[in-house]
């Protein structure tokens, strides 16, 4: 595989499979890209590429992870706010940003995954002593009428 396919291949992948953003990126035509796509060593690339997409695009989840915190970092802070004159008065934070930073973050760490709870309740005995109870109660009630 020439080192040109190699390339579009990718930046096919870090354009999601986009072939124009690809050619565009590798500045070759798209029926150029396509005819690339058609080579087996290509696709075959490419299903490598896609195995460890992490690499190929350079992003792992403790750079997601300080991304969310930085953006809540700026949300937190907020946009200056001024006056008809012109003077900063104060911030207007932006809170929703922020917990929704948050949130995402407590997913991606695992944070508030439900808990599997296993119970087991055998009820065996119960359903047959249940109605036999529930015959003497009747028969008890029945008698103090």
């Amino acid at each position: 595989m020439s080192v040109k396919t190699n390339l579009f291949a990718i930046q096919y992948v870090k354009s999601g499979g986009d072939v124009v953003a690809a050619a565009e990126a590798m500045s070759i035509t798209p029926a150029t890209g396509k005819r690339y796509l058609r080579k087996p060593e290509v696709q075959e690339y490419i299903e490598e590429l896609n195995k460890d997409i992490e690499k190929v695009v350079g992003i792992n989840k403790a750079k997601v992870v300080q991304m969310q915190l930085n953006i809540h970092k700026s949300a937190m802070k907020g946009d200056p706010i001024f006056n008809k004159e012109g003077k900063k008065v104060g911030r207007r934070k932006d809170r929703s940003t922020a917990r929704a930073c948050l949130a995402e973050v407590s997913k991606m760490m695992g944070y508030d995954a439900p808990k599997k709870v296993d119970v087991n309740v055998d009820l065996s005995s119960w359903l047959t002593q249940q109605p036999k109870e529930l015959i003497d109660t009747e028969v008890v009630d029945a008698k103090t009428d």
